[in-house]
């Protein structure tokens, strides 16, 4: 395995990738758009309007069970303590179910720049070149791995800071707490540089 091949392999993909903007813009749009706006405008509406208090009498019931059976008990019982179902289900969302949309993201950027790297090279009438050129497979899998990989996760964490200021800055009078840093959330992005790093340095 040559690491100087596998970095110019590398780094020249990320080059053709930051270089297009319909490759790149795309990529920040949906992350932003997924992550941050869609987020926003529903803890605003959850916070400031209660859009869930014309179904309170048919849900409560339910809700309030599933608090009470809620395996993590510093959780249930912040879910407790909150006044309405709006303020509950917003604070549910963000704590857990918003972390498959950050896993979207960096699937869906990966798969966009892997793709574009193939078929740019196609474009570029260089693929033949290059299947040719004296590179192992695997250096050339690698290469590729990473250029794919870097640009994910940066607009992945990129979009997670913006999350931290944006949302909390909504929520925080709320619920007198940063969103966002929980052991979940911290995990989830250290997990995925962790996958970078070693992915980079094998």
């Amino acid at each position: 395995m040559n690491k100087s091949i596998i970095m110019a392999i590398a780094w020249k993909d990320l080059k053709a990738t930051f270089s297009s903007k319909k490759v790149w813009v795309p990529m920040v749009i949906i992350a932003v758009l997924i992550c941050t706006v869609l987020p926003s405008v529903f803890a605003v509406l959850g916070l400031h309007t209660n859009m869930l208090a014309g179904e309170a009498q048919d849900i409560e019931k339910p809700i309030q069970a599933f608090i009470e059976k809620f395996p993590d008990e510093e959780m249930g019982e912040k879910l407790a303590s909150l006044p309405d179902l709006g303020t509950k289900f917003v604070y549910f969302f963000m704590s857990f179910m918003m972390i498959p949309f950050f896993l979207i993201v960096v699937i869906i950027n990966s798969l966009v720049t892997a793709s574009n790297s193939f078929v740019g090279e196609k474009e570029r009438k260089t693929l033949e070149t290059l299947l040719f050129a004296p590179i192992s497979i695997t250096d050339l899998f690698i290469g590729k791995v990473l250029a794919s990989l870097i640009p994910a996760l940066g607009i992945t964490i990129a979009v997670y800071l913006l999350d931290l200021i944006v949302i909390n800055i909504i929520a925080y009078p709320y619920f007198g707490e940063l969103l966002f840093v929980k052991s979940v959330w911290l995990l989830l992005i250290f997990w995925s540089l962790q996958h970078s790093f070693y992915l980079r340095s094998s």
